[in-house]
């Protein structure tokens, strides 16, 4: 009886190992798929958030080239209306990058990926959202500037720009760096 006892228990004690086991292969056949899975929406939506940062690039060099080379401050009255336009053109560009990069904002901070190609993507979009998000600050900043010297020789002060959307600069990879503030 006492051997009978003991080939149940060692019995048992394998197919709890065994159990245990299929687990943690299930767990991580589970894990590895849904990390390809993530992988191709990185992949597929970097393309699209890669092309909006295209387009807020080209908006910002307009932007600059339109309001803050060669600018004379009296004119500042009467082109506020045509420079807020520029500048909300230029905020919808961001908005749309953000549009475009929401599965990466989602996907790529605090996680890691076996595949170099989806590692790179990742950081090159931490790094680009990043800066994108820190450019628009501090050029809306400056716009900001240069309305307030206006205002100080003006008889009538113009309103300064204003959005409730991005308003504060970001160290969206965490590394301490404000990329595109300075």
């Amino acid at each position: 009886m006492k051997k009978y006892g003991k080939y149940v228990f060692i019995v048992g004690v394998i197919l709890v190992l065994l159990g245990v086991a299929i687990f943690i292969i299930s767990d991580q056949n589970e894990k590895n798929m849904r990390d390809k899975e993530n992988s191709e929406k990185i992949v597929a939506g970097f393309g699209n958030f890669s092309d909006a940062a295209t387009v807020f690039s080209d908006k910002r060099v307009e932007v600059y080239d339109t309001m803050f080379q060669d600018v004379i401050l009296e004119d500042y009255a009467s082109l506020k209306e045509s420079y807020d336009t520029l500048f909300n053109e230029y905020l919808k560009t961001l908005q749309d990058m953000d549009e475009a990069g929401k599965d990466l904002k989602e996907l790529c901070p605090n996680h890691t990926y076996k595949d170099d190609d989806v590692v790179s993507k990742c950081s090159s979009y931490m790094t680009a959202y990043e800066t994108s998000v820190n450019y628009f600050i501090k050029d809306m900043n400056l716009y900001n500037d240069q309305i307030e010297l206006y205002n100080e020789t003006a008889t009538e002060p113009i309103e300064l720009y204003q959005n409730n959307q991005y308003s504060d600069y970001i160290d969206f990879n965490g590394d301490g760096t404000y990329l595109g503030r300075d």
